[in-house]
């Protein structure tokens, strides 16, 4: 017994961030008000002026959703991308990470040109569906532009390659390069000008905001995934300058802007092996094959280019970290990168993002632990190729749906206990398109939200079982001061989130089966399952099923017994809960 509450022990104190606890309650109190007295215009429309309105706070909250697409300007796509984001609402995740918002796009033509000027349609429909259906926008900015670009042929990405490849090989890979250019020389001060008046326009401060602005959004994102030449030709010095800028016009805006690096994939981290990170680039020279000389170039610049970007982290607000589908692979990227920053003393937040369910829960590379057994493995790819065939009512399609809410709970409470400030979990709706490099069976099928009408009729979207189970995990985890990682007494984790004293429960634990076990059940099948006796406080706790559909899931009282909860486990994760009222 006093074994168990020892294990317990630092997640119902508050230890040296009490204070910040405390305060990160009042926080997300502010945030319950607001969200509870429903929305309300912040802003002033374009002739008149309001008073400044407070910053929104929402520092309780730290579940969201990834590359949302933008509503279109115009056409017959809008009504269902509003329907798309629409669905969102009650989801209770307030955070959602936009596609890439090109420069080009919200200023056509340069500054002095005949017909100059801002086309704010397609953002101000997307910022406005978001808040409409209870999310706040990161907007991430992009300087690709026809006019503001530096010509392809003289990008740094473009000698890089030329000097290393032989002239054929270099001219091929340059065609097939599409990542965005950095500004030409003289249009550096116009990518500051643009990113202030963007920040101008959303941050509710009564100043030239969008008319019917809801709330202020003060974030911003710069590109993504630099280090990959499919995003971004120039360097990781020029990648810097277009931070700095980006910041500066941001902070003319608005005090409160914030501005979070570009994504970075620290897949070639874990390729590279332990050990310094000086030595890394080293490793994953030997560990890629020499041919084609071109995937060794890249994954070689892919990995310095992440090592200069942990070398400034002061630059940026936040890094987020892409994640990888595999809730293992996420905590060691997570802790690699945490190493190099406090190596720094940096104390910048790191979130994973576009995952954790963004794959079937594979790594890409082996980990202890990690492997699946042959037989799963084939019986995986067989029900995949069925699900990619079926349509959505089908066992095999229902199957990969009930799999990816397992992996979207399993996955955002690691990365949470692994250190991730903020999870930004899954994509609105599916995109299954195959990935360079990867199997078919990897394919993108795990959005939010999914088609349900019927052949001919107006666009309409509804939940999938990710949709629900994302709710359920920001209920019961909304407000928590903190995530730790305890062990089971039998296979499997147990994540703990901590709540301050003013909450209603202590602790909600996230009891997380062994990867090994069965990914998710077939329709109609009883999903591998084991008995596990759980280190807990004494006194009854509350099993909560995840859930998957409207219906209210299964919740059960059971009984601690010498300090040891006893329960049945499958393959899905299982909340527990303290009794309400009991400290």
């Amino acid at each position: 017994m006093d074994q168990a509450r020892d294990i317990w022990k630092p997640v119902r104190s508050c230890g040296p961030r009490g204070a910040a606890g405390c305060l990160g309650a009042l926080l997300v109190l502010a945030l319950a008000l607001a969200l509870a007295c429903g929305p309300r215009p912040v802003g002033a429309s374009e002739e008149t002026a309001q008073a400044p309105a407070p910053a929104f706070l929402e520092s309780g909250a730290w579940l969201g959703l990834s590359e949302v697409p933008l509503v279109p300007a115009a056409g017959a796509g809008q009504d269902e991308a509003r329907a798309r984001i629409a669905a969102l609402a009650g989801v209770g995740s307030p955070w959602a990470e936009t596609e890439p918002i090109a420069w080009g796009e919200v200023e056509p033509r340069p500054p002095g040109s005949l017909l100059a000027g801002y086309d704010w349609r397609s953002l101000d429909a997307t910022v406005r569906a978001l808040h409409e259906a209870g999310c706040l926008p990161r907007l991430v900015l992009s300087p690709s532009s026809p006019w503001a670009s530096s010509p392809p042929e003289r990008s740094l990405h473009a000698a890089f390659l030329r000097e290393r490849l032989p002239a054929a090989e270099a001219e091929a890979a340059l065609q097939a390069a599409q990542g965005v250019l950095p500004p030409r020389p003289e249009a550096w001060e116009g990518w500051q000008r643009l990113v202030r008046e963007v920040v101008e326009r959303y941050d509710g401060d009564g100043q030239r905001d969008m008319p019917g602005l809801l709330r202020p959004v003060l974030e911003l994102q710069v590109l993504d995934q630099v280090q990959r030449a499919t995003r971004w030709r120039g360097s990781m010095d020029e990648y810097q300058r277009l931070l700095h800028a980006a910041r500066a016009g941001a902070l003319e805006a608005h005090p409160l802007a914030r501005v979070a690096h570009a994504a970075l994939d620290p897949a070639g981290l874990l390729r590279a092996g332990e050990g310094a990170p000086s030595r890394w680039p080293e490793r994953l020279r030997a560990a890629v094959p020499a041919l084609p000389a071109l995937a060794r170039l890249e994954a070689t610049r892919g990995v310095e280019m992440l090592l200069q970007a942990m070398a400034w982290p002061d630059l940026g607000d936040a890094i987020p970290v892409v994640g990888s589908g595999s809730a293992a692979e996420d905590q060691r990227n997570l802790a690699a990168c945490r190493e190099l920053l406090g190596a720094r003393g940096a104390r910048i937040p790191l979130w994973l993002v576009q995952g954790p369910a963004r794959r079937l829960a594979r790594a890409r590379v082996a980990l202890p632990g990690e492997q699946v057994p042959a037989e799963e493995a084939r019986r995986r790819e067989v029900r995949m190729a069925s699900a990619l065939r079926e349509g959505e009512e089908g066992p095999a399609r229902r199957w990969l749906r009930t799999g990816t809410a397992f992996d979207l709970v399993r996955g955002a409470a690691l990365a949470r206990a692994a250190g991730a400030t903020r999870v930004l979990v899954v994509g609105l709706h599916d995109t299954p398109r195959s990935v360079v490099g990867e199997e078919a069976g990897l394919l993108r099928l795990q959005g939010l939200v999914r088609p349900v009408a019927a052949p001919g009729q107006p666009a309409a979207w509804g939940p999938t079982p990710s949709w629900h189970a994302l709710r359920q995990l920001h209920r019961l985890t909304l407000g928590h001061q903190d995530a730790s990682l305890a062990p089971l007494g039998g296979p499997g984790d147990a994540v703990v989130f901590g709540f301050a004293a003013s909450h209603e429960r202590p602790w909600v634990a996230v009891l997380l089966p062994d990867p090994s076990e069965e990914w998710a059940p077939m329709p109609g099948e009883r999903s591998p399952s084991r008995i596990v006796r759980v280190p807990m406080p004494g006194g009854t706790v509350e099993v909560e099923d995840i859930a998957l559909d409207a219906g209210p899931p299964r919740r059960r009282v059971l009984e601690v017994v010498d300090g040891m909860l006893e329960l049945e486990l499958g393959s899905a994760p299982v909340y527990v809960l303290a009794r309400a009222g009991r400290r």
